[in-house]
């Protein structure tokens, strides 16, 4: 019988099965586990880039006195400024000998860190 360690909805760690979806990692195989944060540095860029052309769009409105123009950059500035509350992606990464292994992904920071907490207690 196995104990489990860690049971959400998607993941559950038992003391020989790393379990996600449909998908089993055998515990014994696995050497060590990494934490990788695909970060979002693209996209703020795009979106700072996006910001500042609606900021110069609604400059220019707001100097030749036209509304449309103005109200255009209000809203191209507002839309660059969305791409900052895009948050990162972080990954469960499985070493074994046969190399590494992409096991979850998620946006939730805090739960990667338990699962990884629950798998090196489990494999250490």
């Amino acid at each position: 019988m196995e104990n489990i360690v860690y049971e959400n909805k998607t993941v559950r760690i038992t003391d020989k099965h790393f379990v996600v979806g449909s998908k089993t990692y055998v515990l014994n195989n696995v050497t060590s586990t990494d934490l990788e944060k695909k970060g979002t540095i693209g996209a703020k860029i795009i979106g700072f880039l996006i910001f500042i052309g609606g900021l110069l769009l609604s400059t220019h409105g707001f100097n030749t006195n036209d509304f449309n123009i103005l109200l255009t950059g209000i809203g191209v500035s507002i839309l660059g400024s969305l791409f900052f509350l895009i948050k990162p992606t972080y990954s469960v990464i499985l070493h074994t000998a046969g190399g590494e292994n992409t096991a979850y992904v998620s946006k939730d920071k805090d739960q990667i860190l338990e699962i990884l907490k629950k798998l090196n207690q489990t494999i250490g």
